[in-house]
């Protein structure tokens, strides 16, 4: 058995020179995989001590990174010549392993189904989302770069916030008018918020709603004692003197309490804050920093796919019947329909519901999506 490349990483020439020894370690490699998206879906922002390793934007093959070289000495492999890609994007808290959490995933079949050579990305969800756009489109002018005239047109298929990073990586390519944007051809956003996430609104509430009771702690408890009167100088002093150490005292309780549970919720990473609204540009969330007190503002901005990406939606609803209308009421379980179809704010800049290219499909779960046999079919009904 040939040794594969020495400009493979180590463990894939190691793990290289027995097939069998491979499969063997290939469930390590998933799990650490997984242990590392969750950690950096969670606190990816943040700084971490040295011993946790986060995720990086990265092409992968077996749950290791590779370079868009070597994709392409594997996609040789198979078949030499111009090749259409899909390039299959996760959500939050997840890896690649979300398109292939079933006995038969349809990313396993793209390429005889529909002629797409299917690629996978990994990436850090805990940064904000305009920061993983703008890693993913150098991951697409790598691509580009290295494959030349074999990379035909580009397939984008988002699940959840991954979704919300390829729209960000098209604008980004957009802004920096690279050719490969002129590759994209589809996007397909599945359980995408694309009008924010109402779960994370409500604990944004809850956190703002904390912060509030430790500020105004001291001031509400001091109102609860009685006022100094016109006393004596010295009998002035201590009751001064006495308000002061019970309200100080007092108020340490509930503020111990409100830290606690604001750290708690105060936790998530930027990429998780960037879903309450669906942010993908980086002024989108400068702005919400700079307005932090202005409770429940949303800063997003109308954010279009260039108009020779066609771009299709499909909403999952744990609802065992579909409407006419995206609700706002039926949800996945995570995000709600109407979210999914950009319909929950003052503007739709997707406008996919009215050109029918979305589809709610009922009695399905947020992260079954990827692996969804039916959501498989209306890729191919689409396309075809």
């Amino acid at each position: 058995m040939t040794t594969p490349p020495q400009h493979w990483p180590q463990a894939t020439r190691e793990l290289g020179l027995s097939s069998r020894l491979r499969l063997v370690t290939l469930p390590q490699r998933r799990f650490r995989s997984f242990r590392e998206a969750v950690i950096g879906g969670l606190a990816g922002s943040r700084e971490m001590p040295a011993l946790i390793r986060l995720p990086s934007m990265a092409w992968r093959a077996d749950y290791e990174d590779v370079s868009a070289h070597q994709l392409l000495h594997l996609a040789n492999k198979r078949r030499r010549g111009t090749r259409d890609v899909a390039v299959f994007i996760h959500g939050l808290m997840i890896d690649e392993s979300c398109w292939k959490g079933a006995i038969d995933p349809f990313c396993n079949h793209v390429d005889s189904l529909l002629g797409w050579t299917p690629l996978f990305v990994r990436y850090n969800s805990g940064l904000h989302i305009s920061q993983n756009g703008a890693l993913l489109a150098d991951l697409l002018i790598e691509l580009f770069e290295d494959w030349g005239d074999q990379l035909g047109r580009i397939q984008l298929v988002g699940h959840s916030m991954g979704g919300l990073v390829a729209r960000s990586c098209l604008e980004v390519l957009r802004q920096r008018n690279h050719s490969v944007l002129e590759r994209v051809q589809r996007m397909f956003l599945l359980c995408t918020p694309n009008g924010g996430v109402e779960v994370e609104q409500l604990r944004y509430g809850v956190e703002n709603g904390l912060r509030l009771v430790g500020e105004l702690a001291p001031q509400l408890i001091e109102s609860l004692l009685p006022s100094e009167r016109a006393n004596p100088k010295l009998q002035d002093l201590a009751v001064r003197a006495l308000v002061r150490t019970t309200t100080t005292a007092a108020a340490s309780i509930p503020r111990a309490l409100t830290s606690a549970a604001l750290w708690f919720v105060n936790f998530p990473s930027d990429g998780i804050r960037d879903v309450r609204f669906g942010y993908m540009q980086e002024e989108e969330w400068q702005l919400h920093q700079q307005d932090e007190l202005a409770f429940m503002t949303n800063h997003r901005r109308p954010l279009p796919p260039p108009e020779h990406v066609e771009t299709y939606a499909l909403a999952a609803s744990l609802w065992p019947t579909v409407s006419d209308t995206p609700s706002r009421v039926r949800n996945d379980g995570i995000v709600t329909v109407a979210s999914v179809a950009a319909q929950t704010l003052d503007f739709d800049d997707l406008g996919l519901h009215a050109q029918d290219r979305f589809v709610e499909l009922p009695l399905l779960a947020h992260q079954m999506a990827p692996v969804s046999s039916r959501v498989a079919q209306q890729i191919e009904a689409w396309v075809r």
